[in-house]
């Protein structure tokens, strides 16, 4: 073989390796990168026996072979992973802090039955508290990508087990990818659970609730019942005074119109009175003056004679003329 030809080979194989390390490695760093975020995860979730599995496959991790970590699906879909695993890791953080912090609250607005929400310790939210929709969007999604990479990893587990000789899936790459597998579906089903118990806990004090309801109304019914016959008491008493009041008002204007009436017609008696009076001394007084003329009337009619008598007779002739 040509030396030349040789060299070639020997550098391209060289730089194969090299490339091929390089990946490999790549593919490590990402996964490790998935598992501290779920050991984070769980961490937030308080599920300290998942955090133990995954440190476990964060260890075997490191020991991975070449071959191992070429089974690995590519770095894209570990990176992809990873993204996923980064926002259900955000939101549980959240969600935890808040649960420390005593943020959320629960106390009741009414005084009727509350709801007896579970503190479980796998909960991150606080007691009575649901995730956010994102949440379990996030959750979701994390568990759908994880199973993706979960199933790649199985095929290349299974490759490299036929070519080792042997059958079945003994790779620990396959291990690895279970345990992320498996911790994001626990993620998922304690975010799940955790919010179920929230929705249990407001039916459960819905039903106590509407019992509560009910008990009440027969209470205010019997309430209402003693209510309306004080008031039908109450009603009856003022009833009888309001029409004491209104008798006796009567009477004492029937009294007072009497007492007005008759001092009325005594008014107008002596003013009947006085008017006779004042008509009998003005008819006396017309009387004595026609008396008074009468009497006078001889001397009249013997002045009119003599003023007859005078204007009959001259002036030359008159008694008297010219002296």
């Amino acid at each position: 073989m040509n030396i030349k030809l040789l060299s070639a080979i020997i550098f391209t194989s060289g730089l194969f390796l090299s490339n091929t390390s390089i990946a490999n490695e790549s593919k490590r760093a990402a996964l490790l990168k998935v598992i501290d975020q779920q050991i984070a995860i769980q961490t937030n979730l308080g599920n300290h026996r998942q955090v133990e599995n995954l440190q476990n496959s964060k260890n075997l991790t490191l020991q991975f072979n070449s071959e191992q970590l070429a089974s690995l699906p590519s770095e894209a879909h570990l990176i992809e992973l990873e993204q996923a695993t980064m926002k259900l890791e955000r939101q549980t953080l959240t969600s935890a802090t808040n649960k420390i912090l005593g943020s959320f609250s629960t106390k009741a607005t009414t005084t009727l039955t509350a709801a007896d929400y579970p503190d479980f310790p796998l909960c991150a939210t606080a007691p009575g508290e649901r995730h956010s929709d994102l949440a379990v969007f996030i959750s979701e999604q994390a568990l759908f990508v994880a199973e993706a990479v979960r199933e790649l990893a199985a095929r290349g587990c299974e490759q490299v087990a036929v070519a080792a000789g042997f059958g079945g899936n003994t790779s620990a790459a396959c291990i690895v990818t279970d345990a992320v597998y498996i911790a994001a579906k626990e993620a998922h089903n304690i975010i799940s659970f955790c919010d179920a118990e929230v929705d249990e806990a407001q039916l459960e004090a819905t039903f106590l609730r509407t019992e509560d309801l009910f008990n009440l109304g027969h209470e205010i019914s019997d309430e209402l019942a003693n209510h309306d016959m004080s008031m039908q008491s109450l009603i009856s008493d003022h009833d009888a005074d309001i029409k004491a009041d209104i008798s006796q008002h009567d009477a004492d204007i029937k009294a007072s119109l009497t007492q007005q009436g008759i001092d009325i017609i005594n008014r107008i008696n002596e003013h009947d009175n006085d008017i006779k009076q004042a008509l009998s001394l003005h008819d006396m007084d017309i009387k004595n003056m026609l008396n008074q003329v009468i009497a006078n009337q001889g001397q009249i009619l013997i002045n009119q004679e003599e003023i007859i008598q005078l204007l009959k007779t001259p002036s030359g002739r008159r008694d008297g003329w010219n002296r």
